[in-house]
Formats: C-alpha cells, sequence, structure tokens
C-alpha cells in the first residue's frame, strides 16, 4: 500500500512540472488544471501513505497460529518480570509487572465481506499488557503497570472504525481482552486469537496451577483459559 501511495506521490510530483511547463507557456488554463490534479494526487498519496504505516502495525491474522507466549518470574513481594514473545517471528520484549493479576488486549480488523478485501487479510495487533493488584481497594490506590504494545500512528484507522467512519461499511473492528487472570512464577502461556476471542493455553505445570487457581476462584472454568 505506501509502494503505491509513492507511485501517487511521484505522479504528482510530474503533474505539478506539467503544471510549471504550462504556465511558462502562458496556458493559465492548463497550468490550473494540472496544479488541481497534482493537489489531489498529493493528497491522496498522503492519506493512503499514512493508512498503509497503520495497517503496517498490525499482523495478519491466520487461523489456528498462536500469537504470543508469556512467561512469568517472581522478583519481589508483587512484582513480576513478563517476557512476552510474539509469534511467529520470534521477537522478544521484557516487562516490569507490579501486581498479583495480568491482561493482555488486542486489536483485531476484519473485512466484513470476502468481495472487500484488497488482499490484506484479516488483521490483529498486539495492544496494550497490564498488571494490578487482587485487592479492588489497592488496584483503586495504585497506578497500574500499563505497557502500550504498538506504537501510535498518524492515520489511527481501528478508531476511525469505532466511531462510526466510512470504512465501518467495509471493515469491523474488534477489541479483546484476556480478563484478569493470576500471575504465577514459572508459568508459561501461549496465546491465541479463537472465534470467541482471547484463548489463553497453559504450556508448563506453574501454567496449568493457574487455571486451576482462576477456576477455583470462579466457581466454574476460567473464561479464556482452556
Amino acid at each position: 500500500m505506501q509502494a503505491a501511495a509513492a507511485v501517487i506521490v511521484l505522479v504528482a510530483v510530474l503533474t505539478a512540472l506539467l503544471a510549471a511547463t504550462r504556465a511558462r507557456a502562458r496556458r493559465g488554463a492548463a497550468a490550473t488544471a494540472y496544479l488541481l490534479l497534482a493537489a489531489i494526487l498529493s493528497f491522496a498519496g498522503s492519506k493512503l501513505w499514512h493508512l498503509g504505516s497503520d495497517l503496517g502495525s498490525y499482523e495478519l491474522l491466520r487461523a489456528g497460529q498462536p500469537v504470543a507466549e508469556l512467561y512469568f518470574e517472581r522478583t519481589g513481594a508483587g512484582r513480576f518480570r513478563a517476557t512476552l514473545t510474539r509469534l511467529p517471528e520470534g521477537r522478544m520484549a521484557v516487562y516490569e509487572l507490579r501486581g498479583e493479576l495480568w491482561r493482555l488486549a488486542v486489536r483485531r480488523l476484519e473485512w466484513l465481506r470476502v468481495e472487500w478485501d484488497p488482499g490484506l487479510g484479516d488483521r490483529y495487533r498486539l495492544e496494550l499488557l497490564e498488571a494490578r493488584p487482587a485487592d479492588d481497594a489497592e488496584a483503586t490506590a495504585e497506578p497500574r503497570s500499563a505497557y502500550p504494545l504498538a506504537a501510535p500512528t498518524e492515520h489511527d484507522l481501528w478508531s476511525q472504525i469505532v466511531a462510526g467512519g466510512s470504512a465501518a461499511r467495509f471493515v469491523a473492528a474488534g477489541y479483546d481482552e484476556s480478563g484478569w487472570q493470576p500471575l504465577r512464577h514459572e508459568a508459561r502461556l501461549r496465546l491465541q486469537i479463537g472465534p470467541r476471542g482471547l484463548v489463553i493455553e497453559p504450556m508448563n505445570a506453574a501454567a496449568e496451577a493457574l487455571v486451576s487457581q482462576a477456576a477455583d476462584k470462579a466457581g466454574a472454568p476460567a473464561d479464556g483459559l482452556r
């Protein structure tokens, strides 16, 4: 998409040069027409470039493909180090969390009809990793650990769709959260985006204990865990 934007901008520059040559030839009407066309092309190219930059922050959503792994290590009382690995590329980042509960959020962009998909496919973006104390009073009094997982872009298509912009006719904007889950030392979890939202799969014994812990507190199987 950004390549197409670059071509449009190049055509706009050439059109502006034509406008200059017509102006030197004292062909005012032609110069004005070319200049107007150059302005339209420049505007369209700029919008397309920013849109491509925003969509470039999303990953292709593949059915059954895990999107991330989380590994927690306790570093002190109510403190954990979280290692987030983005899948399938394997990029890793480390975050310091305060509290006993964690939550992860994901944005989604899904084409409403197959014929409207320009070949980009449905997309997702890891959005936010948070932690908070288990006690509600402490959670209100203390600031949460909150880490944005994506850099902001000038053209935020997802927010425009949520606000009811024209693109909402073609693309749906979704937002999935893991729900608040307990932190546990040496727990390794794998995250996948399923038809009903974010699914968390335990990958070791410590993570399996989290499933039991969350289920015991809820009195039923933990939401989002399997």
